[in-house]
């Protein structure tokens, strides 16, 4: 990973890891992407970071930025999500905007946010 395409996608990410309960540092997010445990999806003006997890699932760590460009990256998760052998997207900790928003896509709301893919 470029260390530049990090950099263009830090102050997205930092601004979701704001908004999410204490715990990692975007230090935390940077060796989770380098060490392979996390995918960086950067955007022209978004980004997300998402993790494959245990149960065939692969989850959406953090979002945050343009909603139209996080949208499409959605769509090509799913797709590889698919290829590599996943049968669900989870995100948790969802803003009530997004649960909305991702409701319409065919997300369900449990304790997680889980779309069968």
């Amino acid at each position: 990973m470029s260390p530049s395409v990090f950099d263009h996608a830090a102050p997205y990410l930092q601004a979701a890891l704001a908004r999410s309960e204490p715990g990692p540092t975007l230090d935390d997010v940077r060796a989770a992407v380098s060490d392979g445990k996390a995918m960086l999806w950067p955007g022209g003006s978004s980004a997300a970071v998402t993790q494959l997890v245990e149960y065939r699932a692969m989850h959406v760590w953090l979002v945050a930025g343009d909603r139209d460009e996080l949208m499409q990256m959605e769509a090509a998760a799913c797709e590889l999500g698919r290829k590599l052998g996943c049968n669900v997207i989870t995100a948790e900790d969802a803003r009530p905007g997004w649960a909305r928003i991702l409701k319409d896509m065919g997300y369900r709301e449990m304790r997680l946010l889980v779309k069968e893919i």
